[in-house]
């Protein structure tokens, strides 16, 4: 056994005893679904905590921790308060409802089939999308209000897809206040530009196909694995795509004004 490993089962051991004095009292002096409430409260704090220290160092500075890394360590701090629950409810000789039981373990359960489900969607994600994450940047050099709508990357094959809303990122610098992050699908090979007409109000878009090479082209950033997506929309109708600052492609979209 490592020494990483006994010192966490030794601290998950005091945190447990701590915990069932607690439960005792709230079992004793309130009701036992007060007990129950805190020990889950507890469990994700306490995960909350031992990931976040996990990724506390240099080398994790930079790290987006995903929700789905919270889920393990809850449902082993949440099974063993759980235990813990019933053997203090056993041993006290507090009388407490079998739904009391029923509801610990159920949530114990739920917990473990919400785990399976990020893993499952996890392993989908990996399936249909770049495992660097994507810093989107939109930049407006027109001088007007944009009129197009979102921007789409997508693979028609799978239809995965990266939907860029541009209300949402007009102007906003990305790589500073990373407000944008996603992750890019893999082999794309559709560009979609969606506008708004200027007379109709109503939506139309202009496709064009896209070379998913020179997206792996450009080499990630390698200190935070991160690929930085810059949009520029120029005057005269024009596009420009940049991947970690080089200029990639560049489309020429029908005049808008006449739409």
């Amino acid at each position: 056994m490592s020494e990483d490993l006994r010192i966490t089962i030794v601290a998950l051991i005091i945190l447990t005893l701590l915990t069932s004095g607690i439960q005792w009292l709230l079992i004793r002096f309130t009701h036992w679904s007060i007990a129950l409430i805190i020990s889950a409260l507890l469990a994700f704090f306490i995960s909350f905590l031992y990931v976040s220290i996990s990724h506390a160092t240099p080398n994790g500075a930079g790290y987006n921790i995903r929700f789905s890394e919270y889920i393990p360590p809850t449902i082993i701090v949440f099974a063993a308060f759980t235990v813990s629950f019933c053997l203090v409810s056993y041993l006290s000789k507090i009388n407490i409802h079998k739904i009391g039981y029923i509801v610990s373990i159920s949530l114990l359960f739920l917990m473990i089939i919400t785990f399976f489900i990020s893993v499952n969607n996890a392993n989908k994600l990996g399936e249909g999308y770049a495992s660097e994450l994507c810093v989107i940047e939109v930049i407006n050099e027109t001088g007007n209000p944009p009129v197009m709508h979102h921007i789409n990357f997508r693979n028609n094959e799978n239809n995965y897809d990266l939907g860029i809303d541009m209300k949402k990122n007009n102007d906003v610098n990305a790589l500073r206040n990373e407000n944008d992050i996603r992750y890019f699908p893999i082999f794309t090979n559709e560009i979609e530009f969606v506008f708004i007409s200027n007379t109709s109000a109503l939506f139309f878009s202009q496709k064009f196909p896209f070379d998913y090479r020179i997206y792996r082209e450009d080499k990630i950033d390698l200190q935070d694995r991160r690929t930085h997506l810059k949009i520029i929309l120029k005057s005269n109708s024009k596009v420009a795509i940049y991947l970690n600052e080089n200029l990639v492609i560049e489309y020429q979209l029908e005049e808008l004004e006449n739409n």
